[in-house]
């Protein structure tokens, strides 16, 4: 007999297990997160910059060393700009309020001093590529690190208060100021040479000073370039002949004004000492009365008496009205020289004067005293010498 016992089913085969149970289909692993790197610092706007490293000098530079800079932002955006102010307040100050030669004030046309001004301007700015060149050349000579950026921020931020003090040229009067402002420009620029190029401390002062006598030189140079370029200016600027000669015919045609006797020159003509009286209540009129442009006065106690004596250039004036003596005065002319002699001698009054060129008059008016020592007071006094004084 065949067997007819049932045969179990036949399976599908099972999907084979992965030896490790722990282990599962691999997930994506997130990418391990970057360290940043911290960003350099972003360079201050111009006014913060100027307020920082005028009044705190020394954390300035360290900024300037550790920020992110570049060259256009150091020349265009702070040097050009501060460099200007110098240049434009001398001109308007030239032109408006005028400058001092040789005693007199002379403003400067516009034209002048705005060329002048862009000059000068020009100039400046080719001085701080001169002066950043040398600062970065030198360098290795004083055991400085500089970079070309260095040199540019050294010689552009040094300079803020060089340049901020060119305001104080609208005034001649306040150009000191200007002087102490490049002071402390050189302060600004040692400090830069430790915090910002790391020169060591003793080579800091040598290597400033060769920076000082390089831009001495430079400025003279700046000077003398804008002085030929006002002088081509003035060149050609076209002149009023006509009018200029017109003024100059009119101008022959006057008279000059005549010199005037300086009236203490005048005073040293004075005895100090006459007949044992010094020279007492003395006056000096530098701008003369209505009967001198000039004169010098001065009292003597003698003989129990008083002597008023005067020495006086007249520029032309008229003589003063004589009232001690009245009809009784005698006039005497000789040559170039006129005397006038009154006295009363009951009161013991009287007056005599003496004219030189119808210019210089010493007179001697007295009170208690003769005639003879009127005359001997007034004989004193070299009258030809202050004569002199009016030629």
């Amino acid at each position: 007999m065949t067997d007819a016992s049932p045969q179990p089913p036949i399976l599908p085969p099972e999907d084979p297990q992965p030896e490790n149970p722990k282990a599962e289909t691999p997930q994506a692993e997130s990418p391990m997160p970057e360290v940043s790197k911290p960003a350099a610092p972003v360079t201050p706007g111009l006014l913060a910059r100027v307020r920082d490293i005028l009044l705190r000098p020394a954390e300035t530079w360290d900024a300037v060393a550790a920020e992110a800079s570049d060259l256009r932002s150091v020349i265009l955006g702070y040097a050009v700009p501060l460099s200007a102010i110098g240049p434009v307040c001398g001109a308007v100050g030239a032109s408006v309020f005028g400058i001092d030669m040789l005693g007199l004030r002379y403003h400067v046309p516009w034209f002048l001093s705005l060329g002048a001004a862009a000059a000068g301007w020009l100039l400046g700015v080719v001085a701080l590529y001169l002066m950043a060149f040398l600062v970065y050349s030198l360098a290795p000579r004083f055991g400085a690190q500089v970079s070309r950026l260095n040199a540019f921020q050294l010689v552009a931020y040094s300079s803020t208060a060089a340049w901020l003090g060119g305001v104080f040229a609208l005034l001649p009067t306040a150009a000191w100021v200007e002087g102490l402002a490049a002071l402390y420009s050189l302060y600004l620029a040692y400090l830069g040479l430790g915090h910002l190029a790391k020169t060591p401390a003793n080579r800091r002062v040598p290597y400033l000073g060769v920076l000082v006598v390089c831009r001495v030189i430079l400025a003279l140079a700046e000077v003398f370039a804008a002085a030929q370029i006002m002088a081509l200016g003035a060149s050609a600027a076209p002149r009023p002949e006509t009018h200029v000669a017109a003024k100059s015919a009119a101008s022959s045609a006057a008279p000059a004004p005549p010199k005037i006797a300086d009236a203490r020159a005048l005073f040293t003509l004075m005895p100090p000492i006459f007949n044992g009286a010094v020279r007492a209540d003395t006056a000096v009129l530098a701008e003369g009365d209505s009967t001198a442009a000039s004169a010098a006065e001065a009292t003597y106690v003698v003989k129990g008496g008083s002597i008023h004596l005067r020495i006086a250039d007249t520029a032309g004036k008229p003589a003063p009205v004589d009232a001690t003596g009245g009809d009784n005065e005698m006039v005497t002319t000789d040559g170039n020289r006129v005397t006038r002699e009154s006295y009363d001698v009951a009161g013991r009054t009287g007056h005599y004067a003496l004219t030189l060129n119808n210019r210089i008059r010493v007179e001697a008016d007295g009170s208690g005293v003769d005639l003879a020592t009127l005359k001997a007071l007034v004989g004193q006094v070299n009258i030809d010498k202050a004569d002199g004084l009016t030629k």
